[in-house]
């Protein structure tokens, strides 16, 4: 079949956001990035998809066996005192864990020293110590974190004169042998590659260079950690985690400025968010001969307080929250084009947090999470994880998440005041929202 002039420019759209320079053999120091992308000024009218539709009206509660709350090292002491209510109300233990678990304020860890601090080790580590506190559940779920929290720089052992990116040979072999040999672990039903891997797509260094060029080597390199992990343990479940927030405020909004699209036109918004879905999410989940290569998309539900739709309300229009969500079952149904033949995926959502920075709006998470699960009935998610047990305690001599959120700890703000439990153990009512069964 001679393809529609369409699918010629959204395939120049796609190919186009990627650098021809990727396009050659990894391993290789990268020449200069592309130059900057042009487009058409005028939408295209015939969509190779239609949105989902809305289920009927509910509260959208997650069954129990999908719920996981993530546990860390400073979540032992809440536990002690909530063992209870985590065992009882919840189906999965999921794990956030860095490709690299940084022990010192250095940027990068040298291979003798990084064996110890990959996620295989860190998570059995961790496992032991939460077995040890009376943590029953058998089925865990492991988020390794690629791009460190500043989102300027990935976890990556030190390359010599090699720069920490997809295109070179030694972070990809760090990355393939640490996520393979995570497959080793007991009980370990689902992997997700990154929590936030679009990012990487808008990333621009602190060298002010933009990586939007390696993201093509980020795919190839999640194709071939898929194909080892699947080879190794063909039950397991391994998808890429994805930034929804990203996607729709960031990638569709660059397309649609890129192209002189109307976001506030249906039709001109359908197709930014196709070509934003080409370029950085649909390529993950097959091969370039079509070959499925996830078996979920996990879609990160983690905006802050003041972006849109939410613009500082935990409680927006319900129709504002309906529309901006409606769509989020398209990361998992890349266009036949790509595929040969229609393909769905389950969605997971690894990461789910309001994130806020401080206290300020902390108290309204719940409001936020109950009018998220309604927007979200429509989709019956593979598993779901809140973004924290408990807060980051307050440490002696310092302001609140000082230590944890500089080197080496270095979580994101967001982290301090995300749990579910307060650093006293005292539970939110975020907690009682979240474990609402169906």
């Amino acid at each position: 079949m001679r393809p529609t002039p369409r699918a010629l420019l959204l395939g120049a759209l796609t190919l186009g956001a990627l650098s021809p320079l990727a396009l050659s053999a990894c391993g290789e120091d990268p020449a200069s990035p592309p130059p900057p992308l042009t487009g058409p000024t005028l939408p295209i009218e015939d969509f190779t998809f239609t949105e989902p539709t809305a289920a009927p009206d509910g509260p959208g509660h997650w069954p129990k066996a999908a719920r996981g709350v993530s546990l860390d090292e400073e979540d032992l002491d809440v536990l002690r005192a909530r063992r209870d209510a985590f065992n009882g109300d919840l189906g999965l233990l999921v794990i956030n864990r860095p490709l690299l678990t940084l022990v010192t304020r250095e940027a990068c860890l040298t291979p003798a020293r990084a064996a110890a601090q990959e996620p295989l080790a860190q998570v059995r580590a961790l496992l032991e110590e939460l077995r040890a506190e009376g943590v029953t559940l058998q089925d865990v779920v492991v988020n390794v974190e690629l791009l460190r929290a500043s989102r300027t720089d990935l976890y990556h052992q030190c390359l010599a004169a090699t720069p920490a990116l997809f295109y070179s040979r030694d972070h990809r072999a760090h990355i393939l042998k640490a996520l393979t040999e995570l497959a080793d672990l007991e009980g370990l039903t689902a992997i997700t590659f990154g929590v936030d891997l679009n990012a990487y797509y808008h990333l621009t260094d602190d060298t002010g260079l933009e990586r939007r060029w390696d993201y093509i080597n980020l795919i190839s390199l999640y194709h071939e950690v898929y194909d080892a992990l699947k080879a190794k343990r063909p039950d397991l479940k391994v998808g890429p985690g994805l930034s929804w927030g990203r996607l729709m405020n960031q990638t569709r909004a660059g397309v649609a400025e890129e192209l002189a699209l109307d976001l506030a036109d249906p039709a001109q918004a359908h197709l930014a968010l196709e070509v934003a879905l080409r370029r950085t999410a649909w390529p993950l989940l097959v091969s370039p001969d079509g070959a499925p290569k996830a078996d979920f998309v996990g879609a990160s539900l983690t905006p802050a307080v003041a972006e849109a739709p939410f613009n500082n309300q935990a409680d927006p229009p319900q129709d504002a929250l309906d529309a901006y969500y409606l769509p989020l079952p398209l990361l998992g149904r890349p266009a036949a084009d790509l595929t040969g033949e229609p393909l769905e995926l389950p969605i997971a959502y690894p990461q789910v947090d309001w994130t806020t920075e401080g206290k300020f709006k902390a108290n309204e998470k719940a409001t936020f999470l109950e009018r998220v699960k309604i927007a979200l009935r429509h989709v019956a998610p593979l598993f779901v994880s809140w973004l924290r047990f408990s807060d980051l305690p307050d440490t002696a001599g310092s302001s609140k998440c000082a230590i944890f959120t500089a080197d080496p700890k270095l979580y994101p703000k967001s982290f301090c005041f995300a749990g579910l439990f307060g650093d006293s153990g005292q539970p939110k009512t975020a907690w009682d929202a979240y474990t609402a069964d169906p």
